[in-house]
């Protein structure tokens, strides 16, 4: 049996679980046409570190995990919410090997996460290489904005999770010592812990790095996956799963340009004159669309990001199969699937007209963020 991102004999054993949706955005909580186990493990483990995380790694997915989570933000449970990521700050004293990252919470709050500098290989990715900061997480500095204890106490919990394997050390938090949360410093991190408290409530210099066309990688590995489970053996052994296989392990977006996949640029969905019908803030929603000459995959990332890809450019392949345009629905935020839906009947419900019950559902839940406190609120 071929592993279908590889195209190489495997033996049984040798295939593993492939979310063809990453599961940090949700893929675990779609149906089996959205997962695949005709996917060695060498490919199962490329795919995850160096595809599916330029999608969900670099600063576009991170803020993008922040913004959505707000959309169903329940005020009565304490609860994580991802921290957006602001950049490399360069105005640091810091010794060669180090960088420091910096992250905002919710409603304000810092965090100065110096680590490690990571192969230039993962300059792209917010936080650098996720495996070494398993192993070595470096410290997060963590410094409160203002005085309200809910928003606080939101952002530590939020912080920890998310720097569970740094050691926490606090920049002006007074809370009780425990090992659990903020840990004593050394006289090294003290000299820095200094640097930092002398640059609250001044101007920061940040930097990051966007890689150019870096959805492009996980576009050609959805359509492969997902074109194989609706579309069959005769798909993937076709001239055109042959160039979204070359196009998916090509590394060079300008040579992967001329391997004869079209890719549209990512478009937000303010720009967005075709599809913007299928954005849902805070949701992401994927649409299984088929035309006259192909049959596309138009996928909303946070309600904000939309990205396409043609799954096949013959028709043979999918008529009879695929009549109707299809939506699905995740909500990574209530970790809840919902679909597919008619792409009318979709549409209709989002405009006030017929409702559909397992929408609703997540309507119910919908919080409006126009009812955030604003910073200057809680810090004045």
């Amino acid at each position: 049996m071929k592993c279908i991102i590889c195209n190489k004999e495997k033996e049984k054993d040798e295939f593993s679980l492939e979310h063809i949706l990453p599961q940090s955005l949700g893929g675990a909580l779609c149906p089996d046409e959205f997962k695949t186990r005709r996917v060695c493990r060498p490919c199962n483990s490329i795919m995850g570190l160096f595809v599916d995380a330029q999608l969900t790694k670099g600063v576009l997915g991170q803020n993008g995990l922040a913004t959505a989570a707000l959309h169903y933000f329940d005020p009565d449970n304490l609860r994580v919410i991802p921290l957006q990521y602001l950049g490399h700050v360069t105005n640091l004293l810091l010794d060669e090997q180090f960088t420091c990252e910096l992250w905002l919470g919710t409603i304000g709050g810092l965090v100065y996460h110096r680590r490690r500098k990571s192969d230039s290989k993962f300059d792209f990715f917010a936080g650098g290489n996720p495996i070494n900061l398993k192993k070595f997480g470096g410290e997060a500095y963590i410094f409160t904005q203002h005085q309200d204890e809910f928003w606080n106490m939101m952002f530590l919990v939020s912080a920890r999770e998310k720097f569970k394997n740094s050691k926490l050390i606090s920049g002006n938090v007074n809370l009780p010592a425990d090992p659990d949360f903020f840990s004593p410093t050394t006289n090294y991190e003290k000299k820095f812990l200094a640097q930092l408290q002398s640059k609250q409530g001044k101007e920061h210099d940040v930097t990051f790095k966007i890689l150019h066309g870096f959805e492009q990688r996980f576009l050609c590995k959805f359509a492969l996956a997902y074109g194989h489970n609706r579309l069959g053996e005769e798909f993937i052994e076709s001239s055109y799963a042959l160039k979204l296989r070359n196009a998916l392990w090509e590394k060079n977006s300008n040579m992967r340009a001329s391997l004869g996949i079209s890719f549209n640029e990512r478009v937000w969905v303010d720009d967005d004159e075709t599809w913007s019908h299928l954005a849902w803030p805070g949701i992401h929603t994927i649409a299984i669309v088929p035309e006259a000459d192909k049959l596309l995959a138009v996928i909303y990332l946070f309600g904000t990001q939309l990205i396409t890809i043609t799954l096949s450019d013959d028709p043979i392949f999918w008529r009879g199969k695929i009549t109707s345009s299809e939506v699905h629905v995740i909500c990574q935020t209530l970790n809840q699937h919902a679909g597919p839906f008619l792409l009318e009947n979709f549409v209709a419900h989002r405009l006030g007209g017929e409702q559909i019950p397992e929408l609703l559902e997540i309507d119910y839940k919908e919080f409006d963020v126009a009812d955030l406190p604003s910073f200057d609120e809680l810090r004045y």
